[in-house]
């Protein structure tokens, strides 16, 4: 039992707020009383707060502490998880992408040497149907002489026969010798039989002639349907690789003209056939349509060959060769522009040439750290900033898929990473369009 001191007189400003009080305890001994000042009871407070406080913080400590130890543990798991898995889906799609890359390579290779053997059958059967076409010429001049011949022959035989119509009424009616008359129409007789077998040997030479003619047409006609469809062939293989190198090109805003008119003035293809086998037609009437389309391929494949050249030449590839990740877009961060992509990856991932060029530039420049500048055609450069390792001179001259250094983190960087940039003209211009359209063709 606790009880406090009556009201006594005028109490101290502790003993108003803690008046004593008087603890009774109750046992099997007995009762006993123990006095409380106002002063103990202050103490008793403070330690009694002291503990509860003391319990709440510690307590709280250890749940703290238990969860800082598990959280993170459990969060760095997952990312650990989650980065692997996006690791592993991305040498996935490497390993696709070259796979893909290899067999387009194959085909390609197997598409050039087929173009080629199919040119070389062309123009051989080209050649064919000429000296077919001279052949038919010339028998048809042969049969045209034949035919004269015969009439000749057919002419010659109505004489004869009326001179021995002549002679056998002379005969008849007894006038002159009748040796003279019979020798002159043995003779004319035996005339008569020569003329007739000429004239037969004639008709079955043009007959054969007529015949060789027929075989000849039709062999011609055959090697003309032959030739047409291996044209259309090749103008469709030429078609399905020129139209998506010109898409490639018009998908990053570059006049595919243009470029074919940079490419050629240091660039010597085919140039198409000569125009004396253009115009060499059998029968010397004008161009040779089969000889036009001919051209018209060959200046195709220039083409396709110099847009090949032009792609290789223009920024395309993926700088980093091995795993990485997008970690910064071109644009606007933090209040200033931000003129490359930032391409994150392990300290020395290889990096390598985006396109065929020269290197303006291999050395430490302020911010960017370790730098290689590379010159490229038709107005193009590349800046590869933050390496930790430079493998190329200023002057070289690099291919795409070269590698030129090693990522880092040098210079102003937050962290291991690859900051990309390209400039056309002298202006920058977001890498990641060029990366995409990359993507789709190496």
């Amino acid at each position: 039992m606790v009880k406090t001191d009556p009201a006594g007189s005028k109490p101290g400003f502790l003993a108003r707020h803690l008046p004593a009080m008087t603890v009774t305890f109750s046992d099997v001994h007995g009762v006993r009383q123990h006095r409380v000042s106002p002063f103990g009871r202050l103490i008793l407070g403070g330690i009694l707060l002291g503990a509860f406080a003391w319990t709440t913080i510690a307590t709280t400590t250890i749940l703290l502490n238990g969860y800082d130890a598990t959280a993170p543990a459990s969060e760095a798991q997952a990312l650990r998880t989650a980065y692997e898995a996006r690791l592993a889906t991305l040498i996935e799609e490497r390993d696709a992408l070259k796979a893909e890359l290899a067999g387009r390579v194959s085909l390609l290779s197997d598409a050039e040497g087929s173009l080629l053997r199919q040119q070389q059958e062309i123009m051989s059967l080209s050649a064919d149907v000429s000296e077919q076409g001279q052949s038919v010429t010339i028998l048809r001049n042969q049969l045209g002489g034949l035919q004269t011949a015969r009439d000749s022959a057919d002419a010659d035989a109505r004489i004869l026969t009326q001179k021995l119509a002549v002679l056998q009424l002379v005969l008849n009616e007894g006038l002159g010798g009748q040796s003279d008359v019979a020798t002159t129409i043995d003779t004319i007789a035996t005339a008569l039989a020569e003329t007739a077998a000429r004239r037969d040997e004639y008709a079955a030479d043009a007959v054969a002639l007529n015949e060789r003619i027929v075989d000849i047409e039709l062999e011609q006609e055959l090697n003309r349907q032959r030739q047409d469809r291996m044209l259309t062939q090749l103008e469709g293989a030429v078609r399905l690789t020129l139209v998506p190198l010109e898409n490639i090109l018009k998908r990053v805003g570059l006049d595919v003209d243009q470029i074919l008119e940079s490419v050629q003035r240091n660039y010597s293809g085919t140039g198409g056939l000569s125009s004396d086998f253009v115009s060499a037609t059998p029968d010397g009437s004008g161009a040779d349509p089969v000889a036009l389309r001919v051209s018209a391929i060959m200046e195709s494949l220039d083409q396709v060959a110099m847009l090949s050249i032009a792609v290789n030449r223009t920024p395309l590839g993926i700088p980093v060769f091995g795993s990485y990740r997008h970690t910064s877009s071109f644009g606007m961060r933090s209040g200033r522009m931000h003129k490359g992509t930032d391409l994150a990856g392990a300290t020395g991932t290889t990096i390598v040439a985006s396109a065929d060029g020269v290197v303006s530039f291999a050395g430490r420049q302020s911010g960017f750290g370790n730098l290689i500048k590379i010159r490229h055609d038709f107005g193009f450069e590349t800046y590869y900033a933050h390496l930790n390792s430079i493998g190329v001179t200023v002057g070289e001259r690099v291919t795409r898929g070269q590698r030129i250094g090693g990522m880092g983190t040098t210079g102003r960087s937050s962290g291991v990473h690859l900051h990309y940039e390209i400039h056309l003209n002298g202006e920058a211009i977001d890498p990641m369009t060029y990366i995409r359209v990359g993507r789709d063709v190496f």
